[in-house]
């Protein structure tokens, strides 16, 4: 850090500051905003469960909460 700091500290500053905003904005949501929140945004898609653990079968689908093409 003592080469490359003046450059690395601030991007890593705006990394944790855009991280901290974003997830106080999603927990937010999840703690205040969950009942205006559609409902499709509370089907968890995109896994199968095999002995009782969660296994991904479409990271697309579980990453957008993308209902599967029928």
């Amino acid at each position: 850090m003592e080469t490359v700091g003046n450059i690395a500290g601030p991007l890593l500053a705006y990394e944790v500051l855009t991280a901290f905003f974003l997830k106080a904005t999603f927990l937010g949501l999840m703690l205040l905003g969950f009942r205006r929140v559609s409902p499709w945004m509370h089907t968890p898609v995109g896994f199968e469960m095999r002995d009782g653990v969660a296994h991904a079968t479409d990271w697309f689908q579980i990453i957008f909460t993308a209902k599967p093409k029928t």
